[in-house]
């Protein structure tokens, strides 16, 4: 039996591109996308037990974070657009820095891990300073 190079590099190439694909798929991350249930606290300010925040992307490092019935907006959503997410070594962290509405600045830092999610959100409006905040958790489909 006769094996040609040709055979030899040709069956190496594929059972290389099988690791490599396996190993890029499988990175034991979660993805940071999805819906997070847990606590937004508002101080000075009563707030429901349980509420819905949804993480979109990231595409391009750029996610949109949505606050369902959100307490400052009367019960309407909250929707954060080009929020940077990026990849860190424990998971994700999300930053962005802008206006929300107009006369509305705020800061948003928090950091997730396709698990827990926990925010940070500087609010200023018309010069009062206020801090949101909100711990969350991804349900799990088992």
């Amino acid at each position: 039996m006769k094996l040609s190079i040709r055979a030899i590099l040709l069956s190496l190439i594929v059972v290389s591109g099988f690791f490599l694909v396996y190993s890029c798929e499988k990175d034991g991350r979660e993805p940071v996308a999805g819906a997070y249930y847990g606590k937004i606290t508002i101080p000075g300010m009563e707030t429901p037990e349980s509420s819905c925040v949804e993480v979109k992307g990231p595409v391009l490092g750029k996610g949109v974070i949505t606050l369902y019935d959100f307490p400052l907006l009367s019960g309407q959503d909250l929707v954060v657009p080009l929020v940077n997410i990026t990849r860190t070594v424990d998971g994700y962290s999300m930053d962005f820095t802008g206006n929300l509405l107009p006369g509305v600045n705020a800061e948003i830092a928090g950091t997730g891990d396709g698990f827990n999610l926990n925010m940070t959100i500087d609010i200023n409006v018309g010069g009062v300073p206020m801090v949101v905040s909100f711990s969350g958790i991804k349900p799990t489909m088992d």
